[in-house]
Protein backbone atom coordinates (compact mmCIF):
# COMPACT_ATOMS: atom_id res chain seq x y z
CA UNK A 1 0.00 0.00 0.00
CA UNK A 2 1.12 3.62 -0.92
CA UNK A 3 0.58 6.24 1.71
CA UNK A 4 -0.83 9.52 0.21
CA UNK A 5 -0.44 13.42 1.42
CA UNK A 6 -3.52 15.60 1.63
CA UNK A 7 -3.08 16.70 -2.77
CA UNK A 8 -3.54 12.55 -3.40
CA UNK A 9 0.73 13.09 -4.22
CA UNK A 10 2.36 9.66 -3.20
CA UNK A 11 4.82 9.68 -0.26
CA UNK A 12 5.77 6.57 0.89
CA UNK A 13 5.13 3.05 1.00
CA UNK A 14 4.25 0.96 3.74
CA UNK A 15 7.72 -0.79 3.12
CA UNK A 16 9.41 3.07 3.04
CA UNK A 17 8.06 3.74 6.22
CA UNK A 18 8.86 0.57 8.36
CA UNK A 19 11.99 1.32 7.31
CA UNK A 20 12.37 5.19 7.81
CA UNK A 21 10.46 4.40 11.42
CA UNK A 22 13.42 1.47 11.90
CA UNK A 23 16.41 4.02 11.17
CA UNK A 24 15.23 7.03 13.61
CA UNK A 25 14.36 4.33 15.92
CA UNK A 26 18.29 3.08 15.92
CA UNK A 27 19.67 6.35 15.34
CA UNK A 28 18.09 8.97 17.49
CA UNK A 29 16.95 9.38 20.74
CA UNK A 30 13.72 10.61 21.24
CA UNK A 31 12.41 13.73 23.55
CA UNK A 32 9.01 14.92 24.16
CA UNK A 33 8.14 18.67 26.18
CA UNK A 34 5.20 20.16 27.31
CA UNK A 35 5.46 24.07 27.06
CA UNK A 36 3.03 26.54 27.87
CA UNK A 37 0.63 26.97 25.02
CA UNK A 38 2.01 29.73 22.53
CA UNK A 39 5.61 28.29 23.03
CA UNK A 40 5.50 26.53 20.06
CA UNK A 41 4.50 28.56 18.00
CA UNK A 42 7.36 31.37 19.15
CA UNK A 43 10.00 28.82 18.64
CA UNK A 44 9.01 28.12 15.34
CA UNK A 45 9.08 31.65 14.36
CA UNK A 46 12.61 32.38 15.53
CA UNK A 47 13.77 28.72 14.15
CA UNK A 48 12.45 29.84 10.39
CA UNK A 49 14.33 33.19 11.03
CA UNK A 50 17.63 31.50 11.46
CA UNK A 51 16.14 29.61 8.35
CA UNK A 52 16.55 25.93 10.64
CA UNK A 53 13.74 23.69 11.61
CA UNK A 54 12.20 23.81 15.30
CA UNK A 55 14.24 20.69 16.16
CA UNK A 56 17.53 22.04 14.81
CA UNK A 57 17.07 25.74 16.49
CA UNK A 58 15.97 23.87 19.59
CA UNK A 59 18.75 21.70 19.91
CA UNK A 60 21.37 24.68 18.96
CA UNK A 61 20.07 26.21 21.77
CA UNK A 62 20.57 23.23 24.27
CA UNK A 63 24.18 22.63 23.26
CA UNK A 64 24.75 26.42 23.32
CA UNK A 65 23.78 25.95 26.60
CA UNK A 66 25.97 22.84 27.49
CA UNK A 67 28.81 24.81 25.91
CA UNK A 68 28.12 28.05 27.84
CA UNK A 69 27.60 25.99 31.29
CA UNK A 70 30.71 23.66 30.69
CA UNK A 71 33.23 25.74 29.02
CA UNK A 72 33.57 23.41 26.52
CA UNK A 73 34.67 24.14 22.60
CA UNK A 74 33.77 20.89 20.69
CA UNK A 75 34.41 22.82 17.33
Amino acid sequence: MVSCNKEGDTVATEAQIRAHNKYRAKAYDMIQIAVPKGTRDRWRALAESEGKSLTAYIVSRVEGAYVHAEGIDDG
